[in-house]
């Protein structure tokens, strides 16, 4: 089968004055089962928060399971493992932990977004 791109969506999140925090990026690929991918499923998520006019911290959050690592999270520069469960538990603890992160409800979040 190879790999196919089932999510790829960029969303520009702004506080409540409309001031600019960053970019969300999901990208979720379905891949062949195997030692890499036994749940099928390469992802990655990530806020790359605005740190400067044109200055992106792309470690500030991102959710991913690349190759070898399995699945984990970088969080503020540092890593955590990551229980993968489904593609919606992902996408929600996600933004739960961004929410908590920014101060920000999912709700608040997805109202931006």
């Amino acid at each position: 089968m190879g790999s196919q791109r089932i999510v790829n969506r960029k969303i520009l999140l702004s506080d409540k004055e409309n001031n600019f925090l960053g970019i969300i990026q999901i990208v979720i690929w379905r891949v062949d089962d195997d030692e890499n991918y036994p749940c099928g499923i390469k992802y990655r998520i990530v806020f790359a928060k605005r740190v400067g006019e044109d200055k992106f911290d792309g470690d500030f959050l991102r959710y991913d399971n690349e190759k070898w690592k399995g699945p984990h999270i970088h969080r503020k520069g540092k890593e955590y493992p990551y229980e993968f469960k489904d593609i919606e538990s992902l996408i929600d603890d996600f933004l739960k932990d961004l929410g908590d992160l920014l101060g920000l409800n999912i709700d608040e979040i997805l109202e931006r977004g």
